[in-house]
């Protein structure tokens, strides 16, 4: 009997202290919630609980800081950022680990450069003057974060949906970012500076409008790049199946990046792009070109070691402009400068955009066209591709002396040029 005493009481103590807290913030999205869900998310930190978010909408007016080893789950669950500070995060990851997010929308207001435009989004995909202001990001990532999977949610918004930049190129690791759902952005979806072993995959993205005035190139401290998917100083990232559509400047971007601390440029290396669906790339500003895909090379013809892009293969990917809005803009479907990359199987259609003044003429200017692909530098496989209805088929720098290129069985139809230079010829049916 005492034996069993003994045992009821140790579990209804054990119960007691390892209970579920339960939430209690409001939410209506009226009241602000902010305190009330640090104080849940710090609790089951401790109790190592997840923290699981019901129905409703939780009003948020600062950052919640976001501990190591904790589950946040949402059951139909709306965080509302309402905050007019400016690079305000609604969930911060300052260097912690073993994080997991998922089933959560996060909401924006979105201050747009002309307030007659911010009602309800109404004429984003025409006005060629709208943007975010404030740089709100909904997720941000920094420090030596690890372990870290942000799955199955929805933005909306926001500058950045997930805005990750830390100092850790390659100990940041172990990173999914995979099956979201990102429309109405500022400058880019997903946005990685330094990282490794990250996965981006099967994410759903529309919409990524910028500050764009077309024609009129603002200044550089008011422009906003407006990119799908944006990576930098990375090492082994898999950019695979995401669709991305209506984007203002680049679906997809792999640029260098130098880090201050480390007084060194980070290089991009083992970067795979695959399968993904980009449609309708259009309307960047003045100093900058559209493409699907851009893989920047940073090279020059007098010091072919200063490659700062190495070993990417884009494969399979569908990229097709047919939507998009003409103006003074190069378009591209595949921009690459990767060295010892391979572009292979992939379909890129409509990139006809030639109505920017003197480059008018495809045969005399044709590196200033809109064209299938443009290789810039790096000893490069290009084979399998189908190109469908471009001004140029396949672009190669002419100034670049250093590098080779390797062409076949590439499929051209309705294109006014094939190559350019015409003496880069391949197998090509």
């Amino acid at each position: 009997m005492r034996k069993l005493t003994c045992f009821v009481i140790s579990f209804l103590y054990a119960s007691f202290v390892f209970a579920q807290p339960k939430i209690s913030c409001p939410d209506d999205g009226k009241q602000d919630a902010t305190s009330c869900l640090q104080k849940y998310i710090e609790s089951s930190t401790l109790l190592a609980k997840p923290v699981i978010l019901g129905s409703g909408t939780y009003r948020i007016t600062s950052s919640l800081v976001i501990p190591s080893n904790i589950k946040i789950i949402g059951k139909n669950t709306t965080l509302f950022l309402d905050s007019k500070i400016s690079n305000t995060k609604l969930l911060t990851i300052n260097g912690e680990s073993n994080i997991d997010i998922s089933g959560i929308s996060f909401i924006a207001g979105g201050l747009f450069s002309e307030s007659v435009y911010a009602s309800q989004f109404t004429n984003l995909k025409s006005h060629s003057g709208i943007g975010f202001t404030n740089g709100f990001s909904a997720v941000f990532v920094s420090g030596c974060s690890k372990n870290i999977s942000i799955t199955n949610n929805k933005f909306s918004g926001f500058d950045f949906g997930i805005n990750h930049q830390t100092n850790c190129p390659l100990n940041s690791t172990k990173v999914f970012y995979n099956n979201n759902t990102f429309s109405n952005l500022g400058q880019a979806a997903v946005f990685i500076i330094n990282g490794s072993n990250i996965q981006i995959k099967n994410n759903h993205i529309d919409s990524v409008l910028g500050n764009i005035v077309v024609n009129n190139a603002p200044n550089l401290a008011d422009a906003k790049f407006a990119d799908g998917i944006f990576v930098s100083g990375v090492n082994n990232v898999v950019i695979e199946s995401n669709n991305i559509s209506n984007i203002k400047r680049i679906g997809i971007v792999v640029e260098k990046v130098y880090d201050a601390k480390l007084n060194q440029d980070i290089v991009n290396d083992k970067v795979q792009i695959i399968n993904n669906k980009i449609l309708n790339v259009n309307g960047s500003r003045g100093t900058e070109c559209n493409a699907g895909i851009w893989v920047e090379p940073f090279a020059t013809k007098n010091n072919p070691n200063y490659y700062r892009t190495n070993h990417v293969i884009i494969n399979g990917n569908y990229i097709d402009n047919m939507g998009a809005e003409s103006g003074a803009h190069i378009q591209y479907g595949i921009f690459s400068g990767g060295l010892n990359s391979v572009i292979s199987n992939n379909i890129i259609k409509n990139f006809t955009n030639i109505n920017f003044g003197p480059f008018l003429n495809v045969n005399t200017n044709a590196t200033n066209s809109s064209g299938g692909i443009y290789c810039v530098y790096g000893n490069q496989i290009i084979n399998n591709n189908k190109l469908i209805n471009n001004n140029v088929g396949i672009l190669i720098n002419p100034t670049d002396f250093l590098s080779s290129y390797k062409f076949e069985s590439n499929y051209f139809y309705k294109i006014k040029m094939q190559y350019y230079p015409v003496n880069f010829l391949g197998q090509n049916k």
